[in-house]
């Protein structure tokens, strides 16, 4: 050894022992080839572990960790890692300020060539623990790659996890495509690209579910797509077909293709219609539809057919086969016969014609062949009439219990006869049926006063010279001898 390498290193013991001198109670640890300088102000105790991992070749590797102001213990730890040639990797732990512990890990991490890692944690001002965990992940060459958690500032723990919502997912390994995501009570579908779907949804064998603009199953909720195209989604939001019942005996019909009925009918039988009306309800009730056309429907909904509907004591209907409303005569059972108006209501008490042939129908609505004919048929009913009062009133004038003479010849051939004739006024009744003679006088030939045109009274030929007419507000309807009251001229309706 040559005198000044020797006096080298006399200069570097002296060196040495002035530092421990000035150190007093402060530790000096030296690792390896690294050097880690603690400095404790009070009874703290600062650990450097480097611990079950392997390292090959390390270079200027540091661990620095500043004392913390309090009885915390700060830990770096990089556990049951493999690390091959880093450099320069340098952990950082700033002391806390409370009683937290903050631990940075990389656990269970494989890293190849990586270079100035550091893993940087800032203390938090509360009571709460932040993690920020990188596991079970492999990293190839990465470089400058930092995991940096910031303080919180309330009592809540803050975690990464895999989903950063309750529908979107930050990992695109683990993301949801074409699946369902439920969320407490809301059900979510997660299309092709992992993003909450809206609007229909057609799947499997003709199913159909609705997500609205807030991307939720619509369940138990109707869905209107346009005017006239609604869908009701079920309890399990698939969208119902068939028959639904609702509400307060309240009826809907769904298609194949789910949408409602409105304004149609449905046949499950042959039997069995419905008719679901506007607001897609099934009807009930009377339904007056096209050309003087009418059908039933009972409280089940069900139309009727082939068979009666009493609306009230007098008001009778029979709806056949196809569920009309009939008109005319109705043959049936053993040679027995009913006849219905134009109305489509039963007659009762009341004659019928049709054709040349009278048919009187009884209180049970059974009609029979009468001998009657039509004329007489009116005659009769006038006589019924003599004595009821003459009125002015419009209200009034066409009876059944009173009349002026124009309403009272309308009401005989409507009521008795079937037959409207041509208004209810003189001048426009006088244009009914043809002209004939006075000479060549029937029963129930019309006898009209005044010039044609400008006629101011009518009666009713009763035969044998004499006329039943609404005479006067003071003698009411009556019978007079034509000799003392002369016509003008005549009108045969009938023949």
């Amino acid at each position: 050894m040559t005198k000044g390498k020797r006096q080298y290193l006399q200069k570097k013991e002296k060196w040495l022992a002035a530092i421990l001198l000035f150190a007093g109670t402060t530790s000096i640890i030296t690792i390896s080839s690294g050097t880690v300088t603690a400095l404790a102000s009070d009874t703290n105790t600062t650990e450097t572990v480097s611990s079950n991992s392997e390292s090959t070749n390390p270079s200027n590797a540091a661990a620095d960790s500043t004392a913390p102001s309090s009885s915390n213990t700060t830990k770096v730890a990089a556990a049951n890692s493999e690390s091959t040639n880093p450099s320069n990797a340098a952990a950082d732990n700033t002391a806390p300020s409370s009683s937290n512990t903050t631990k940075v890990a990389a656990a269970n991490s494989e890293s190849t060539n990586s270079s100035n890692a550091a893993a940087d944690s800032t203390a938090p001002s509360s009571s709460n623990t932040t993690k920020v965990a990188a596991a079970n992940s492999e990293s190839t060459n990465s470089s400058n790659a930092a995991a940096d958690s910031t303080a919180p500032s309330s009592s809540n723990t803050t975690k990464v996890a895999a989903f950063s919502s309750a529908l979107m997912v930050t990992n695109e390994s683990e993301k949801l495509i074409n699946s369902y995501k439920y969320v407490g009570n809301d059900v979510y579908f997660l299309g092709s690209d992992g993003q909450p779907i809206t609007g229909l949804r057609h799947y499997g064998n003709n199913q159909l579910e609705y997500y609205g603009t807030d991307h939720i199953q619509y369940r138990n909720k109707y869905y209107q797509a346009d005017q006239n195209t609604w869908y009701f989604f079920g309890s399990n939001g698939d969208a119902i077909t068939g028959l639904r019942h609702y509400g307060n005996n309240q009826l809907e019909y769904y298609g194949t293709d789910h949408v409602q009925y409105r304004n149609k009918y449905y046949e499950p039988d042959q039997n069995t219609v419905y008719f679901f009306g506007s607001n897609g309800d099934a009807i009930t009730g009377l339904r007056h539809y096209g050309n003087n056309q009418l059908e039933y429907y009972g409280t089940d909904h069900v139309q009727y057919r082939n068979r009666y509907y009493q609306a009230d004591q007098n008001t009778w209907y029979f709806f056949g086969s196809d569920g009309d409303a009939i008109t005319g005569l109705r043959h049936y059972g053993n040679n027995q016969l009913e006849y219905y108006g134009t109305d489509h209501i039963q007659y009762r008490n009341k004659t019928a014609y049709v054709g040349n042939t009278s048919y009187y129908c009884d209180s049970h609505g059974n009609a029979q062949v009468s001998s009657l004919s039509r004329q007489m048929a009116i005659i009769n009913l006038a006589r019924t009439k003599l004595g009821d009062p003459y009125t002015q009133s419009q209200a009034g004038r066409l009876g059944p219990n009173s009349f002026d003479c124009s309403g009272f010849v309308y009401y005989l051939y409507k009521t008795a006869a079937g037959i409207t004739l041509n208004g209810t006024v003189t001048t426009t009744e006088e244009t009914s049926g043809r002209e004939v003679s006075l000479n060549e006088l029937q029963p129930g030939d019309l006898l009209f006063y005044g010039s044609r045109g400008n006629t101011y009274h009518v009666g009713l030929y009763e035969g044998n010279g004499m006329m039943i007419h609404a005479a006067t507000p003071e003698e009411g309807v009556k019978e007079t001898a034509i000799k003392y009251y002369q016509p003008t001229f005549a009108r045969r309706i009938i023949g």
